[in-house]
């Protein structure tokens, strides 16, 4: 996990322990509140920078579609 930025990080973090407590995972609004991003559109680029490195997917038009790629570290089993 190196390779990530540290609101990359955590954003992972974040939705990684939202959906191990909701079984599902945040919405855009979840993701910025949850981690002191200045709204959406950043929540937005932060997503789309952790799907380009491969560290999660979404689907398009879809909500609550993250899908974590690999084990966060310290979160879950």
């Amino acid at each position: 996990m190196s390779d990530l930025t540290l609101q990359q990080y955590a954003v992972l973090g974040f939705c990684a322990r939202y959906i191990e407590e909701h079984g599902r995972a945040p919405v855009l609004r979840e993701i910025a509140e949850g981690t002191g991003l200045n709204g959406t559109t950043v929540a937005w680029r932060v997503v789309q920078e952790l799907e380009d490195a491969g560290k999660l997917r979404t689907r398009a038009g879809k909500s609550r579609s993250i899908e974590l790629l690999e084990h966060v570290p310290g979160v879950g089993q």
